[in-house]
């Protein structure tokens, strides 16, 4: 018992003193997010999932807002270096506010991952909602399969005291060693990320920006304010990055990457 002890605190203090990742990627601008979108939309697995999520009367939103993405490298502590991207695309169905849905591309050295995620209805607390979100992937032979999923994975690896068995493990006074392509790194994940997402002013806080896109105006309803999206529960993943990542970027980031075809 003395000497399981022993070993328990060596081991945690070696946790505490682990060199601390942190991470700056490239952050698309909406311009960006736009060629991207180009982009993908050649690919035959992308095409895919896309015509299914139309099929349920999901459509694009074109805000600059609605999508948010990076690129870049990441270097392991045993020098392994892998290039990266992940980009996240919001989807609505102008038929009903209350849901979202979004699609994601992420990509982790040879590893890629294509997916769409649909949000629960009028659900509006983002960690519920990436919970209770259903969620397809494409396989090798471009058929969609049902996912485990990566938003219920990135949920967990957020969230304190809730770890994404594989991809994160805390390891106290909030910081987390997750694994991304196979090496480990040490993060800082603040509590509050994912919980005070909607507290971001560029949602929440007044900004009467109507949702353009999405077959909204066509449908004749003259477009709706993105606070009032906020209030329906339509929002999407996408969204919900571009206020997380502001204050949390690092863990954003790498459980992003982390949970790729979780």
């Amino acid at each position: 018992m003395i000497l399981f002890f022993a070993v328990a605190l060596s081991i945690a203090a070696f946790a505490q003193g682990e060199k601390e990742f942190t991470y700056a990627p490239r952050v698309f601008d909406g311009k960006e997010m736009n060629q991207m979108w180009d982009k993908f939309s050649s690919d035959k697995a992308w095409q895919v999932i896309a015509k299914e999520a139309e099929s349920k009367g999901f459509k694009k939103i074109t805000n600059k807002e609605a999508s948010w993405g990076f690129e870049g490298e990441i270097k392991s502590p045993t020098g392994k270096t892998e290039k990266v991207l992940f980009c996240v695309f919001d989807f609505l169905n102008p038929k009903n506010i209350k849901q979202g849905c979004s699609m994601v591309w992420g990509k982790v050295g040879d590893q890629s991952y294509k997916a769409y995620l649909i949000f629960p209805e009028g659900v509006t607390d983002p960690d519920k909602k990436f919970e209770l979100s259903q969620e397809w992937y494409v396989d090798a032979n471009n058929k969609v399969q049902k996912a485990n999923s990566w938003g219920r994975c990135f949920r967990r690896c957020m969230q304190r005291g809730v770890t994404a068995t594989g991809v994160e493990t805390e390891i106290g006074n909030n910081r987390s060693r997750i694994v991304v392509g196979g090496s480990s790194y040490v993060v800082s994940c603040p509590g509050i990320c994912l919980a005070s997402a909607l507290g971001c002013s560029g949602l929440a806080a007044g900004v009467a920006v109507a949702v353009i896109g999405a077959g909204i105006v066509a449908g004749g309803s003259g477009g709706v304010a993105i606070p009032v999206l906020v209030a329906a529960g339509g929002i999407g993943a996408g969204l919900l990055f571009t206020c997380v990542s502001a204050g949390c970027g690092t863990c954003t980031f790498m459980c992003a990457l982390g949970c790729i075809g979780e």
